[in-house]
């Protein structure tokens, strides 16, 4: 995996530990003139209830709703838009959403 370090970052910082990291990947999940935030750690679950790898739930500032595979991919559906989101993101035990807001 190559990752272009940006004017002033350096190769022994964080960006070094995400290059050499096999458990890391880089997705750019969205283009926005506005600054979007993720403010929460991912919920990792698997949603589909399926006992194979689970999913990674992502939210934004922006009021996008992110649900990828394991390997990074959009799962079918997502993102979704909802509103702007600023809570974390928790399923229940009955398979319901629930967004902090």
């Amino acid at each position: 995996m190559q990752l272009d370090l940006q004017e002033g970052q350096s190769e022994s910082g964080p960006a070094s530990a995400i290059q050499t990291s096999p458990y890391s990947r880089v997705i750019f999940l969205e283009l926005n003139q506005t600054p979007v935030v993720n403010l929460f750690s991912p919920t990792v679950v698997d949603v589909d209830c399926d006992f194979s790898e689970p999913e990674v739930i992502l939210s934004s500032s922006s009021g996008n709703l992110y649900v990828l595979t394991w390997d990074g991919q959009h799962r079918q559906g997502f993102p979704k838009t909802v509103h702007s989101i600023s809570g974390r993101v928790c399923l229940s035990t009955s398979g319901i959403l629930i967004i902090d807001c």
